[in-house]
């Protein structure tokens, strides 16, 4: 049976990497119940890991593993994996990434994704930090070094499973479900009827 994987790329120390995997039954896009198979992902280890290139790879190759666990544990054959990161730099000299800019053009906000070479100069400048006796709180570049974990995940799991990105700011503006955020309670139900609507499940848990 064919199943569809969707990761949110998140490296926060001791969290589990939100994975979630789904099958098509009877029209109707359902998860697999993964902690009912006792399935375990990777946890991530914190921003100043993600400096570590073997502490990122040996992450990806757990997230590959648990993604064969998965096929094996449900009799499923994973198709697609959409990844909520972008799956490379930038080209050097250019302002942004081809999906940068069609974001752009919808009105869709994103960071925008530096270059190799301006990764170079971000990672020194966050390991300088920390050798300067730098909190890990207050990281200089977090917000783009997460990004990190995003390529290698995708360099990894591209030679096993089709790979995309998705952004889920544009995919809830596809849905017309995005004009109430969804950290505030009508945000969260918008978008969730909104998914149900075309995915059949649930069917009617929110009305």
């Amino acid at each position: 049976m064919e199943a569809f994987a969707g990761i949110d790329v998140a490296f926060a120390k001791n969290k589990y990497l939100p994975i979630s995997i789904c099958i098509r039954r009877n029209e109707i896009l359902e998860p697999l119940l993964l902690r009912k198979e006792s399935l375990i992902p990777p946890r991530g280890q914190g921003n100043a890991k993600t400096l570590n290139d073997d502490v990122v790879r040996k992450f990806a190759e757990s997230t590959a593993k648990y993604m064969r666990d998965v096929e094996r544990a449900c009799g499923v054959a994973i198709r697609r994996i959409a990844i909520d990161a972008p799956s490379d730099p930038k080209a050097d000299g250019l302002p942004r990434r081809e999906a940068e800019k069609g974001l752009d053009k919808r009105g869709i906000s994103c960071i925008t994704t530096p270059d190799t070479r301006q990764f170079t100069a971000i990672r020194a400048k966050a390991q300088a930090h920390l050798l300067n006796g730098g909190e890990e709180s207050s990281l200089p570049h977090a917000n783009q070094l997460w990004m990190l974990v995003g390529f290698e995940l995708f360099r990894r799991l591209r030679k096993e499973w089709e790979c995309l990105e998705v952004f889920p700011q544009a995919i809830a503006k596809t849905l017309g479900s995005a004009d109430i955020h969804k950290s505030k309670a009508d945000g969260l139900l918008s978008q969730l009827l909104a998914a149900a609507h075309f995915t059949g499940w649930p069917k009617a848990e929110f009305t």
